[in-house]
Formats: C-alpha cells, structure tokens, sequence
C-alpha cells in the first residue's frame, strides 16, 4: 500500500491540462480562467462621490459640530450619470452632489446628506469634514492594466462582476472535462427498484455524478455493469471517449471483481492500487494515455472520500486550476476518538464549528463505510496519521474541510 500523498502525487503527474475555450462572462461563474483578463480602462472611470451629499472644502468645516455648524451657498448641484460643465467651487461654497457623480474642480471632500440641513439654497454642516471623505478616487478599485483573474483561477460572483465593469465581453476558460460513471455489481439496482432482499439501490453513481458536477465536470452516467468479464469491459469502452472515468465497486480481490482484469484488457497502465487510509483502501488509478481511470469502493462512504481526495483533485487539475487544496485546520476534538492500528490514515466525519472564534469538532455517529447519513451530516473530515491512535476531548486534531472552496 501507499500512502494518500504518494497516491495523489502519483495521479497528478498524469493528467494533462484540457484546451481553453471562449464563453460570454455571463456564462463564467465556476469556471477555470484559461488565460489572464486585464483591465481596459480605470475603475471607477472618474473620482466620483461614494455619498449623496455636498462638495466642499473640508479646511471650511474646521471644528464643525452640532453646537458650532458651519452655513454655506450652494452654487450648483451635479448628478449621476450627467456630463456636466464644470462648476468650480472656492473656499466657503458648496455643491449638491450625488452618489456616483463626478467631484466639483476646487472640491476635495464631501459630507453626506444625513449630517447636514438645507434651507434656503444654503446648506449647515454640523461635523468636521476630512480632505478627500466620501471620494471615490478613480482607478482606486481596478487601474488601466491591473490583472482582473489570473490563469488558473476559479471564476466566482464577484469576479464576474469586475470582467462586467471593465468591458471582459468574453473571457477564456478551461473545457470541462466530460467525465463518465459507471456502478458494478449484479446486486446494484436503480432507483425505484422494489427493495428485496440482496439488492440495493445505487446511490454511488449519482452521489459521484453530483460531486462531478460541483467540481466542473460534465458527468455520463454509463449504467451498472453486471460482475462478468464481459460486462465490465463492454462498460469500460463505452467510457473511453471520456477524459476521466469512475466506476464504483469491484476493484477489492474478490471472486466476483473484474474491474482491474477489465482495464488491463483494455491496455490502461495500473499505477495505485491498494492506499493506507480509511475508508477507501481498495482505491485504483490507472491511465491510458490521457485517459484517466479511478476505480472506488463500492461502500458509499469509501467511494466519496475517496472522490474528495483523489478525483476531485484530479478534475481540477485537468482544468489547470491552481488551487486544489481543501483547507486544513485546527480544531479542538469535542469527544474521545480510538482507532485500530492498521497503519492507515483513518478520515473520520466529523461536524466543525467555531466557539469564541476557536473552531472545534465532533463526529457525527457511527464511522461505518456503509453509513452515507453520517457522510450526509459531516461538514469535515477528521484525519489521523497512522500513529494517532486516540484522541482525547479538548486535544487538537488536523481538520479537512470539504465544503469550503480549495485553497
């Protein structure tokens, strides 16, 4: 067996970054940036006021206050949105001014509506004012020529905004890559299937199919193939216009498991096969060229910590995506933990949250690998080393956690 940084060090030196493709900002949310965006032009375009309110002077508010305001004419009023002629102020006036508009020449400051009253085309100010309050400077956001996402950089909200506001029509991104899924197993039915005994329901496939999907692939389901020879490789070449292949179940040493004689059949190189970690030991790699095949457990909870760890990863880097790291963190342990010495890293579900700003865990019940409900109520994975036997409550344990984007 090897380790799970020796395996997932193993798969990543096997995967080939996918070509780039064009789609309209609109469309980028989630995606991989292909190549780096610039901005065009600054933003904000011009200084413009961040407040409704007034331009002035801030020298002319010295020592305002409530007890001691300071009255001015107003000589103009400028809005959003309107090219204005200038309207130059001097010392002891004031202009009209609204949220976005440009700033007055002569103004340096302006104070927000709410600390002044107006009568009388004059308005009073009751606060001192600070050089250069409530502007917004141009370029102070994004200046001409600022990087606005890298390559390699997973496009979010926010960044869809800034590409909006700097004229990024289109921007390039990494094609997703198409990424098949297969169960096995004569006992393995679809949904819907009347229960009986010796069956059970496929939940793996679409547990994968969603973990596919969330990490940018664009999943296939292949179906379930039966334990003969035959039908495990039939299902393996109907997978093999795809850039990543998963199948569930039949990778242990068992009778009835054709899995890694079906790949060897079909000329994919074996490179992991047996990982110290638990759940997920009988856990494959394999390739053929730039084909990539994982075989997972077939219990639930094997087959997606297992995903968390290695495909997920894997899918990321096809993308040429940067970070594929989840955050790793401390936590202090909120129960006793005893674990066999099996010389595996044991990932244990757990539930992290934060008391007083410190972030501490518990586990969310039994650990079986058939458990998928305590997989469905962990927010993190709680990893012991292989000489970490025991864990008593109020000791730091290392924390993985799975919901938070890669770091």
């Amino acid at each position: 067996m090897i380790t799970p940084d020796e395996a997932i060090k193993i798969i990543l030196s096997h995967i080939q970054p996918l070509p780039v493709e064009k789609v309209h900002f609109t469309n980028a949310s989630g995606r991989i940036c292909g190549e780096a965006m610039y901005a065009t032009e600054n933003i904000p375009y011009h200084t413009n006021s961040a407040m409704d309110g007034y331009a002035i002077v801030a020298s002319d508010t010295l020592n305002a206050s409530n007890n001691n305001p300071v009255t001015m004419p107003i000589v103009g009023e400028y809005q959003a949105g309107i090219i204005h002629n200038p309207i130059p102020i001097k010392s002891g006036e004031a202009i009209r001014i609204m949220t976005g508009a440009p700033i007055p020449p002569g103004a340096d400051a302006v104070v927000e509506k709410e600390a002044t009253t107006e009568d009388n085309n004059q308005v009073t100010i009751f606060r001192q004012v600070k050089d250069g309050e409530n502007i917004r400077q141009a370029g102070e956001d994004i200046k001409k020529g600022d990087c606005i996402v890298s390559r390699g950089t997973k496009i979010t909200p926010a960044i869809v905004g800034l590409l909006a506001s700097t004229g990024n029509v289109t921007v390039t991104v990494a094609q997703k890559p198409h990424v098949a899924i297969l169960a096995t197993g004569d006992e393995i039915y679809e949904p819907g299937t009347p229960l009986k005994e010796g069956i059970v329901i496929n939940s793996n496939a679409y547990t994968l199919l969603s973990l596919v999907q969330e990490y940018g692939g664009i999943p296939h389901y292949v179906g379930i193939a039966r334990d003969s020879m035959e039908a495990s490789k039939e299902a393996l070449t109907q997978a093999l216009s795809c850039d990543i292949i998963i199948s569930s179940g039949g990778v242990s040493e068992g009778k009835y498991d054709f899995v890694i004689s079906a790949i060897a059949k079909l000329e994919f190189t074996l490179l992991v096969e047996r990982i110290a970690m638990k759940p997920g030991k009988p856990c494959i790699f394999a390739h053929r060229g730039n084909t990539l095949y994982f075989g997972l457990p077939g219990n639930p909870v094997s087959s997606m910590v297992s995903f968390i760890q290695f495909v997920r990863p894997a899918i990321l880097a096809m993308q040429g995506a940067k970070a594929l790291q989840k955050p790793l963190i401390k936590a202090i342990c909120q129960e006793p933990i005893k674990r066999k010495n099996d010389g595996r890293t044991h990932f244990i579900r757990g539930i992290v949250s934060f008391e007083g700003g410190q972030p501490t865990v518990r586990i969310t019940g039994p650990q079986g690998s058939g458990i998928l409900r305590s997989m469905a109520l962990a927010n993190c994975l709680i990893i012991l080393p292989p000489d970490r036997l025991a864990v008593n409550p109020g000791h730091l344990v290392d924390v993985q956690l799975i919901y938070h984007p890669e770091v």
